[in-house]
């Protein structure tokens, strides 16, 4: 009778687990490879170091390189318009004429004024 008893309480549970076939576990594997390789991909392309970044600081870096060198051009303009206006005098004379509008003794200033073209017939 204890046996009787004892099986009504402890009934024996059928197991729940499922069985996984081999084929099961090698697409899970692969699922998780899958997700690593696309984790990985993302992290190298938006990551602080990555492959965005770098074309960023690439881009910016041009941009600069370009600045710099307009800045060179610019500089080497400046200084020989400084040299010629302390040593040239022609350049001056020049300068003076065109800009001031200045004449040596002896030379007659025209100012040329430009009319409409409505005024102006052939």
């Amino acid at each position: 009778m204890n046996k009787n008893k004892r099986n009504i309480f402890f009934k024996k549970r059928k197991s729940s687990r499922r069985l996984i076939t081999p084929v099961q576990n090698k697409n899970f594997f692969y699922k998780i490879i899958f997700v690593f390789i696309i984790i990985l991909i993302l992290i190298f392309v938006l990551d602080d170091h990555g492959l965005y970044s770098f074309y960023e600081v690439n881009e910016t870096k041009r941009k600069l390189n370009k600045e710099i060198d307009d800045l060179r051009i610019e500089k080497l303009q400046l200084n020989s318009t400084k040299n010629k206006l302390e040593n040239d005098i022609d350049y001056i004379e020049d300068l003076a004429r065109e800009k001031l509008r200045m004449a040596k003794p002896g030379e007659k200033v025209i100012k040329i004024i430009k009319e409409s073209n409505s005024h102006f017939q052939p």
